[in-house]
């Protein structure tokens, strides 16, 4: 199986679009409940240009994820850890297919020309893009899919260094960070799965940058799940920033939540982007650099 899988994504790199389906699909007959075999013939199809059986297999690969979260619990146990990285590098294939499609930037994506480069294409992917991140969220930490959508209005993520008082040691402003640009993106190691987050480093207290992440909001209910994830700029997610919170500051106003862990602990210098979900739905992203 292994074999076939690996030489049908090289095909899928090569843009031999139709060799990469048929060894993928040979593949998925000896393992069938194989999620990432599901979304690689998926994203093979969408840029061949076949969007419906492509929109058919990122379903069939959504209900798979949900049928092993179902097993999990019928067996009072946790979901096998490569269900999130299957689902994170879903993703993160379609982002680097995007990215192909938008600037011609095609590192881990198939050679432009073999693409079947259209608007429809280009617009189903980023849709699918989005399905793909709330399920990985809502299935992680609500146990089943999120909603489509939620009524919950946030204006733009700021993020900023906070000023304090000299005296009461009170934080009486903040200076907001350079925001960042376009991102590069790239793979986690496949052999094991595993990212290294390499984004937190020790610091002296008096010289860490603490970084407050800001942002305008209304229409949010009090107990509705917040959960702020941080990637770097190689598309690679900075596990030990996620924020997972539980609302509690009403409906509407101005949030100022920490993004570095405490005042000994500090950013590596990079760029960073951050998604914030509201229930499993994306509802904002927004980009800063540390010098």
């Amino acid at each position: 199986m292994n074999v076939r899988w690996n030489l049908g994504w090289i095909y899928y790199l090569l843009g031999e679009h139709g060799k990469a389906r048929e060894l993928t699909a040979e593949a998925m007959t000896i393992d069938e409940e194989q999620i990432a075999l599901t979304f690689n013939l998926a994203l093979m199809n969408l840029a061949d240009g076949n969007i419906e059986q492509a929109e058919a297999l990122y379903t069939q690969g959504i209900e798979q994820a949900v049928g092993q979260i179902a097993t999990a619990k019928e067996n009072q146990d946790d979901p096998p850890a490569s269900l999130w990285y299957y689902l994170n590098t879903a993703t993160q294939d379609i982002d680097r297919f995007l990215i192909c499609l938008s600037v011609q930037v095609c590192d881990g994506a198939p050679v432009f020309e073999s693409i079947a480069a259209s608007d429809k294409v280009q617009t189903t992917g980023r849709k699918l893009r989005r399905q793909l991140k709330n399920v990985a969220v809502g299935l992680e930490y609500l146990g089943e899919l999120p909603p489509e959508s939620v009524s919950a209005n946030i204006g733009e993520l700021v993020f900023a260094t906070p000023i304090y008082d000299e005296d009461s040691g009170e934080i009486v402003d903040f200076e907001a960070l350079e925001s960042g640009g376009q991102l590069r993106f790239a793979m986690a190691d496949n052999s094991t799965g595993e990212q290294v987050d390499e984004s937190i480093i020790r610091a002296d207290p008096d010289k860490a940058n603490e970084i407050f992440l800001r942002f305008e909001y209304q229409g949010v209910q009090d107990g509705q799940l917040v959960t702020v994830k941080f990637f770097n700029e190689d598309n690679d997610e900075s596990f030990k920033l996620r924020l997972i919170e539980s609302w509690q500051w009403g409906a509407s106003g101005l949030a100022s939540l920490p993004v570095t862990p405490s005042k000994s602990m500090a950013l590596a210098p990079n760029e960073y982007r951050a998604e914030l979900y509201i229930d499993g739905v994306l509802v904002q992203e927004g980009s800063f650099i540390v010098e």
